[in-house]
Order: structure tokens, then sequence, then C-alpha cells
């Protein structure tokens, strides 16, 4: 495995976005994989980050983010 977050990450694009809509124009996939995109990055608690979003531990002081 080369890079075990980017295949965690396709293998959610794919189980979550692109296998439950049909595109009937690019534009349509473009507009839909943003918005999944957006609500993976920043509305989702990640287990890697002890349950906060993406944006709460970026406000937190630098001491207290995992390295």
């Amino acid at each position: 495995m080369q890079n075990g977050l980017a295949k965690s990450f396709n293998d959610s694009l794919r189980d979550e976005c692109l296998n439950d809509h049909r595109f009937p124009t690019l534009r349509h996939a473009r507009h839909l994989i943003a918005a999944w995109r957006a609500d993976h990055n920043d509305h989702r608690p990640l287990s890697s980050l002890d349950g906060l979003i993406l944006p709460e531990y970026h406000k937190r002081p630098r001491e207290d983010q995992k390295t």
C-alpha cells in the first residue's frame, strides 16, 4: 500500500458518494463530489483527532495537537 490515507479517502468517496449517485453531466458530478468532500473534511469527527472535526482541531493550541 503506497498511501493508507489516500486509499481510505478513495474508498470512502467510492462507497459513500460514487456508488450512490448517477451523474447525468460532468458538472453535476463535480458539484456532488465537491459537496461530499466538504462534508467529509469539515463536518465529520475523526478518531485520529480524538473525535474532533478538522476545523476544531486546527483551533486548538499547537502544543495540544498531535504530531
